[in-house]
């Protein structure tokens, strides 16, 4: 039996990695919404430098603890 993936849909104006222009990672931007697997992992690009760090974000955190001062809303 083929598994089904857990898809997660959350709206573009909340404030999580998934919605943020700065977050790599698998997604699908449709209608107000951001479609995303519930488990994939992104990197995130508000290093200063340029660099991605090795994230430990999941889509739905809180950039990248409680709230992230440079989340940029995916346009």
């Amino acid at each position: 039996m083929p598994l089904i993936p857990n898809i997660i849909v959350t709206p573009l104006a909340t404030t999580v990695c998934c919605t943020c222009e700065k977050w790599e990672g698998a997604r699908v931007l449709l209608d107000g919404y951001c479609h995303s697997l519930a488990d994939t992992i992104g990197y995130c690009q508000n290093i200063p430098d340029g660099s991605k760090k090795p994230s430990w974000q999941l889509p739905r955190k809180l950039a990248p603890e409680a709230a992230c001062e440079n989340w940029n809303p995916t346009g």
